[in-house]
């Protein structure tokens, strides 16, 4: 289930790469069914999402207190495009992409943005659209507060 936060912080991440529609690129937001990546499209785009989390193995707390966890949370840029052979644009809006998050911190309560892994996923022959992904993971430090139960065990 995607909350606030991470919803949040993927309008962030795409705030931050506008300044490529400079380049003829759009900025979106992952559409709503997988396959609308493969449909014809005028010109190259960027699509944002969230793609999951992961927590520490290994919360740190005091019996009955607060627990804090680091958080990464994990966006997945996808590069469309159809002529992997026009490369130097494409190269470029790449590291541009990775000179504009790498190191950004969204937030307060982030860390920065870390380069995780980045390559083709996807290539449809019939329409020759190449995919080039490209994930980014944000720690992010959470306090939990604890719930008291409403059940009381007494020892028999």
């Amino acid at each position: 289930m995607i909350l606030h936060i991470e919803l949040e912080i993927e309008q962030l991440v795409i705030d931050r790469l506008l300044p490529l529609k400079r380049q003829n690129i759009l900025i979106e937001k992952f559409p709503a069914s997988p396959a609308e990546l493969r449909k014809p499209f005028s010109r190259e785009r960027i699509i944002v999402g969230y793609q999951g989390e992961a927590r520490s193995s290994e919360p740190s707390a005091i019996s009955g207190g607060p627990i804090a966890q680091q958080r990464s949370l994990n966006f997945e840029i996808v590069y469309q495009l159809k002529d992997l052979r026009d490369h130097t644009a494409s190269h470029s809006a790449l590291s541009q992409v990775d000179e504009l998050l790498t190191g950004w911190q969204p937030i307060d309560a982030s860390d920065q943005f870390q380069f995780v892994r980045g390559g083709f996923v996807d290539w449809t022959r019939e329409t020759t659209i190449w995919l080039y992904s490209q994930t980014y993971t944000l720690p992010i430090r959470e306090v939990i507060q604890p719930r008291r139960s409403r059940h009381m065990y007494s020892p028999s």
